[in-house]
């Protein structure tokens, strides 16, 4: 009876475990690429071009902090 109980407790923990690692994997997830995307705009080139006033305008990416 115990034995049972003891895998019963194990099997619990492992599945504790699993719905724990697999919310952390989701943030980890959405933090490289949110890293991802601010690294393409960083290292992008910067447009520029001219209006139809003749004034110079840049046109750059959004960063996304926290």
């Amino acid at each position: 009876m115990k034995k049972y109980i003891f895998f019963g407790i194990a099997i619990l923990a492992l599945v504790i475990s699993i719905i724990t690692l697999s919310a952390q994997l989701k943030e980890v997830t959405a933090d490289r690429d949110v890293y991802k995307s601010n690294t393409t705009v960083l290292l992008k080139d910067v447009d520029r071009y001219r209006t139809k006033d003749s004034l110079n305008a840049v046109s750059v990416g959004n960063l996304e902090l926290k």
